[in-house]
């Protein structure tokens, strides 16, 4: 009987090698098979019961997509989706960094790709945003990464995830990832999925920042907070910080100063710095 399995995965050419290892002593298989059919194999074994099972072939599947659209295109319609959004629930943290890494890779087989707008609404729609919203929560930096990761993908250039995102919570839940994780990674994908969510830049940023400053609404506050950050460290978006600055933005961000919210107050702080002032 099988104890635990290992899975490693060697590609040539059409050919996939799955290297299968058990705890049991002396048992040892190797199985050549087709492209196809070894990744019918792993999908299989997403289904297993031990995390660490579901971890390994959710690896070598990522690995796979990330070598090749067509192969993106097979591990899709093989039923990779629905393996992949059982795998986000899972209680292993490699488990879901590998499902949320492995998706990342199947919806962004080509930016010119008829069916990418479709497939990330669909990932959407299957339920992969309350599992997204599980993983941003994480205590473990490389989960809140994969989370943070595959919301930026599914939301950039689609609109309709965008509005669903911002419905569910998102905006608050990534504003408080930057200003609360202490690894840069998580911190990083965090603000590009907040991007990303909110509609990348664009002519109307400025406006739309300074007006969520404004609102009355915490998590508003801090992502506009966040993304005058962001525009103020980067020598690339100087326009855009020259036009922040040309607004009533300071005032804004320094009412927020009072605020009761500690990421609020630490989201001001850090956008204020970012501007060039220094508080006491």
């Amino acid at each position: 009987m099988l104890v635990r399995v290992y899975v490693r995965v060697c590609v040539s050419a059409s050919v996939l090698r799955v290297y299968v290892r058990t705890h049991v002593p002396c048992v040892c298989a190797c199985v050549c098979v087709s492209v196809t059919g070894s990744i019918e194999t792993l999908i299989s074994l997403l289904g297993s019961s031990d995390t660490e099972v579901q971890g390994y072939a959710g690896f070598a599947l990522n690995y796979l997509a990330k070598r090749s659209p067509d192969i993106g295109a097979m591990i899709w319609d093989a039923g990779g989706l629905p393996a992949f959004m059982q795998l986000l629930a899972s209680s292993g943290v490699y488990a879901q960094q590998a499902a949320a890494n492995a998706l990342v890779h199947c919806v962004q087989i080509d930016e010119d790709h008829s069916d990418l707008t479709r497939q990330k609404q669909v990932v959407q729609q299957k339920g992969a945003l309350h599992n997204m919203a599980r993983m941003l929560a994480s205590s473990n930096p490389g989960v809140q990464s994969a989370g943070a990761r595959l919301l930026t993908v599914l939301a950039r250039d689609c609109e309709p995830n965008q509005q669903a995102v911002i419905a569910a919570g998102f905006v608050g839940r990534l504003s408080q990832l930057v200003h609360t994780t202490n690894d840069g990674e998580a911190e990083q994908w965090a603000i590009e999925a907040l991007f990303a969510v909110l509609g990348g830049f664009r002519q109307e940023l400025v406006a739309d920042v300074v007006m969520m400053i404004a609102s009355d609404n915490a998590e508003l506050q801090q992502a506009g907070a966040t993304m005058v950050m962001v525009i103020a460290s980067a020598d690339s978006l100087q326009g855009y910080r020259e036009a922040l600055v040309d607004t009533d933005v300071m005032v804004l961000l320094v009412r927020l100063l009072t605020s009761d919210d500690p990421v609020t107050v630490t989201a001001a702080r850090r956008a204020v710095s970012a501007l060039g002032y220094h508080m006491a």
